[in-house]
């Protein structure tokens, strides 16, 4: 197969595949009326000349490039994002009045120069974590250390005293 006919079946193949990206992302993402301004959404139309360029003198060889700019909307990725960080922060606010175990259980495993702190789910009663730490040095110090993370964490004494913790 000579040289020039590989260019062009490589050519028709990749204007194939902008076709069928082209036809997807069109089908996937229907506009509706609530959406941003047509300004804040960029978007390129690709035409079939428009695909291949002729190489510059800067590329290697004299194989054709392809550039494919697809619709892009950053403001909504940005939004779905911040709305998920919102759930995981009224999650974590749940967890943390109503279940310290799970609260604390989703901050392990935990290491620091003081101690460090895994979790063990007990399956008895209805199902809880135990928590096992591992205290350095001096022993107090270290307990101390361990009750202000637990205490930063937002963890209050009364949700404290109600964990299984066991030291080591």
């Amino acid at each position: 197969m000579t040289r020039n006919k590989l260019i062009a079946i490589i050519s028709i193949i990749l204007l194939l595949l902008v076709f069928l990206i082209t036809f997807i992302t069109a089908r996937l993402r229907k506009p509706s009326s609530q959406e941003q301004p047509q300004d804040m959404t960029r978007t390129t139309r690709v035409s079939p000349t428009s695909l291949l360029r002729q190489p510059t003198t800067s590329q290697r060889g004299n194989f054709p490039t392809l550039s494919i700019t697809l619709p892009v909307d950053p403001t909504r990725y940005v939004e779905d994002y911040s709305k998920k960080l919102d759930d995981v922060k009224k999650t974590d606010e749940f967890a943390l009045k109503n279940y310290p175990d799970v609260y604390l259980a989703n901050k392990c495993p935990f290491k620091n120069d003081f101690f460090s702190i895994t979790e063990e789910l007990i399956r008895d009663n209805g199902g809880y974590y135990r928590f096992n730490v591992t205290l350095n040095g001096d022993q107090s110090q270290s307990k101390e250390e361990f009750m202000k993370w637990l205490k930063n964490l937002g963890l209050k004494d009364t949700q404290i005293e109600s964990l299984e913790i066991v030291y080591k």
